[in-house]
């Protein structure tokens, strides 16, 4: 399999790869999940997710092909996401143990006692510098304006850009 040119594919990949776990807690992966020792996330639509680094560090991958190919290696991904990764503070670290936990307990599985967990940007609000709280009240803002109509949707964002 072909290795990522760019973090925008991790991204994606990491997005599909929580997706599906979440929506398939009983899937053959799951049974990987207390091994994997390197994990990435990333914040994207207010929301934070998580994949392994090995999965992620593929072009078109998917469940699947991930567990029927012999040639995968988490060195050759490493190296590719080394390159793009960042360290989460301490906020987003314990926003990203909240998420993990919810998955692991689901899979009836715990996370690796080494394992680390890096992040990947997306241009989204994973760069500021947000408390759990001023998060939450960020994603109520951000739900109540979604809920407008359209044209009103516009007067708020015509008189933020202000």
């Amino acid at each position: 399999m072909e290795l990522i040119d760019c973090p925008s594919q991790a991204v994606h990949n990491i997005v599909y790869w929580y997706d599906e776990i979440k929506k398939y807690p009983e899937h053959e992966m799951t049974e990987r999940l207390s091994f994997v020792r390197c994990w990435y996330a990333c914040y994207v639509n207010m929301k934070w997710y998580f994949a392994p680094s090995k999965y992620i560090g593929y072009k078109d991958i998917d469940f699947d092909s991930y567990l029927v190919a012999d040639d995968l290696d988490g060195k050759k991904t490493e190296r590719v996401l080394q390159r793009f990764r960042q360290t989460p503070n301490k906020a987003q670290l314990s926003e990203i143990h909240e998420v993990m936990d919810e998955v692991f307990f689901h899979a009836n599985r715990v996370l690796h006692i080494n394992a680390k967990i890096f992040i990947l940007p997306t241009g989204d609000a994973d760069a500021i510098n947000l408390t759990t709280i001023e998060r939450q009240i960020v994603t109520a803002i951000v739900n109540m304006v979604e809920s407008l109509p359209s044209e009103v949707q516009n007067e708020v964002l015509r008189q933020l850009s202000c």
